[in-house]
């Protein structure tokens, strides 16, 4: 898994919508029709898994390729965060 390509994270928070964004590598693949119908009960979001070394916080979307991408789901492993995201 080659964690080579560069995403920005943004977090939106608080009361004045401050946006903190965060840069990272990962590894990112799209996910299969069986894998969003198992997730979402649908298939028409364009979802892909996104992989970043070590524990993450959560993020409300990210940039990959100059989209933007909502973040649909994280689950955090014993040494990588994994990330669904859906275009918005």
């Amino acid at each position: 898994m080659r964690f080579d390509t560069k995403v920005i994270f943004i977090k939106i928070g608080g009361m004045e919508a401050t946006e903190t964004r965060n840069i990272k590598f990962c590894s990112y693949r799209s996910v299969s029709l069986k894998e969003q119908n198992e997730l979402f009960s649908k298939v028409d979001v364009s979802a892909i898994s996104l992989v970043v070394k070590g524990k993450s916080p959560d993020y409300d979307y990210v940039i990959l390729n100059d989209k933007k991408y909502k973040v649909l789901a994280k689950e955090t492993f014993r040494q990588k965060t994994g990330y669904i995201v859906g275009e918005i």
